[in-house]
């Protein structure tokens, strides 16, 4: 199966805001940075933020129908990972780990030499994921209930 990373599109919006049913998942997508309930408008906000883009994982023979969604924020060298998710209906089939080695691939191709992210505590899932990747728990998270996490990027 061809996994392509690809722009998020406005019309992928609609579906990414489906993919956070309540408050609770709202927290694990977004932190504090979105209000619930989630609104299209909300999310497309974002995308005028100076370095942010948003990126959705999509088969290669469905490009229209996205399965994973995150955003890049690229400040000098340094590329903050946010708003990760995967389709309810097709997490446990490794997507959370495709998505982010394409995620981590296109910082690179952005310049960055170091990936940041926050984590909620507890979202071993995603922990999991990430330090299996190579990301390390930072010293100190300046979010309550959130692990900072950091990975050196080398060329590819």
């Amino acid at each position: 199966m061809t996994m392509i990373l690809r722009r998020r599109e406005s019309a992928d919006i609609a579906t990414i805001v489906g993919w956070v049913p309540d408050r609770d998942a709202l927290h694990q997508f977004s932190g504090t940075s979105l209000d619930w309930p989630l609104t299209e408008s909300q999310l497309s906000a974002l995308d005028e933020i100076d370095g942010r883009t948003a990126w959705v994982l999509v088969h290669g023979t469905n490009p229209n129908a996205p399965v994973g969604h995150a955003d890049l924020t690229l400040s000098g060298n340094v590329c903050r990972i946010g708003r990760v998710i995967v389709a309810p209906d097709r997490r446990g089939h490794h997507l959370g780990s495709i998505l982010m080695v394409l995620v981590l691939e296109k910082a690179r191709d952005l310049g960055a030499s170091r990936a940041d992210l926050y984590v909620l505590e507890g979202n071993m899932p995603a922990l999991r994921i990430y330090e299996r990747l190579g990301f390390t728990e930072k010293q100190r998270s300046d979010h309550p209930g959130m692990v900072a996490m950091a990975m050196e990027l080398s060329a590819s």
